[in-house]
């Protein structure tokens, strides 16, 4: 569906197996057949998103709280309004510094999810 207005509180959350803490809500997903993936993200305080790298292309754009951003044995802090441009095969990672869950979208170009 191409044209369409998503309410994100209500798209059901969901964890991914060896992310704990990790919590997402798909926007645009896989099988919307768009082209690209938009992601809601909840790390909640304490919990980081471990070293990875995607076949494609990340960015990330942080709605609130604040994180260690990694990439490629760079680690600077971040917090809102802060995007991370995260090329193809670039090692990256984010760690929740905060006091409160670190909320960001999360967006891939070809779609992961």
């Amino acid at each position: 569906m191409a044209d369409r207005i998503v309410d994100v509180s209500k798209v059901s959350e969901f964890t991914m197996d060896g992310y704990p803490g990790q919590y997402l809500r798909n926007i645009v997903a896989k099988d919307d057949e768009l082209g690209f993936g938009l992601h809601y993200v909840r790390i909640a305080k304490g919990h980081s998103l471990p070293e990875h790298t995607h076949d494609g292309v990340e960015v990330v754009y942080i709605l609130s709280g604040t994180a260690d951003a990694m990439m490629d044995d760079e680690t600077t802090q971040v917090g809102s309004d802060t995007a991370l441009v995260v090329p193809k095969g670039v090692n990256h990672c984010l760690v929740n510094t905060g006091d409160d869950d670190l909320l960001l979208l999360a967006f891939f170009y070809p779609p992961l999810l």
